[in-house]
């Protein structure tokens, strides 16, 4: 039992070591937008030039939420999704848009995603289904496609 504990702690250890090592998330800035004081940062992920999630973050904890399907640019099932990522912390760009209090974002004229920025946070919601929210400072909900 005490070989078990021990291999399950180094196995923990080097996983831990590996996800600290690894390069920190890379966003195109005019694809995304943030709020004012860098409280949120929202990016579209498009590996392969196929758009297929959404991220939204807080810097100052790496806590996300975020939409992933096939490709968000047609009527897909999409997935909701919350979690820290250690590699989001702290995370800054100048270059990237910042949406005031009161307006929206869309992802382009079909509105496929569009966030509303609101003083407390934000809002965004996929056109075909599922939403979220997610504050400045703490707190978050999810709804999900139906």
């Amino acid at each position: 039992m005490t070989r078990l504990v021990a291999a399950a702690a180094f196995a923990s250890a080097l996983a831990a070591a590996g996800a600290a090592a690894a390069p920190a998330p890379r966003f195109d800035h005019w694809l995304g937008f943030r709020t004012r004081g860098d409280g949120v940062y929202c990016f579209g992920t498009a590996p392969a030039k196929v758009w297929t999630g959404f991220i939204c973050f807080r810097p100052r904890n790496g806590f996300f939420v975020k939409m992933d399907g096939r490709d968000l640019s047609t009527r897909v099932r999409v997935r909701i999704t919350k979690g820290f990522d250690a590699r989001l912390r702290s995370y800054r760009d100048r270059r990237v848009g910042v949406v005031r209090d009161g307006a929206s974002w869309a992802s382009s004229d079909a509105e496929m995603v569009k966030c509303w920025v609101r003083s407390t946070g934000l809002i965004c919601r996929y056109y075909y289904g599922g939403r979220f929210a997610l504050d400045r400072s703490s707190g978050y909900r999810i709804v999900p496609q139906h």
